[in-house]
């Protein structure tokens, strides 16, 4: 449904966000076992971009922004904003990989997570 209501005129988010967000519902309201989950959203490339979507969306939107801040000329070429989105990829698969991922398996203590508080706090 949102495909069709949503477009460049729409004012979103607004109310026309109920639609994908209703969308998304169902699809997990729906189980593993769902022809659309167990087909599509459980194959290889789908759980890659899964995994990589966070990452992903911290590193597409300051980097185009940047294009746009700094293009003299305008809105950056399309061939322009396609290699931002190339790097964005690059840049989302390396965060996952050496920053993400091994994240996950280490032990944190109070301690640890104060001390790279403390030094984030103060590197800003």
């Amino acid at each position: 449904m949102g495909i069709i209501f949503i477009n460049k005129d729409s004012n979103f988010p607004g109310w026309v966000a109920i639609y994908p967000t209703l969308g998304a519902a169902l699809i997990i309201l729906s189980g593993s076992n769902a022809f659309i989950n167990k087909n599509f959203l459980s194959n290889k490339i789908a759980v890659c971009l899964g995994k990589m979507s966070y990452p992903l969306y911290l590193w597409h939107w300051p980097l185009l922004s940047f294009a746009w801040i700094f293009n003299i000329e305008g809105d950056p070429s399309r061939n322009m904003r396609f290699m931002i989105v190339m790097v964005s990829f690059i840049l989302a698969f390396l965060t996952y990989k050496y920053l993400e991922k091994p994240m996950r398996h280490l032990k944190y203590t109070t301690k640890s997570v104060v001390t790279v508080l403390v030094v984030l706090y103060f590197s800003l």
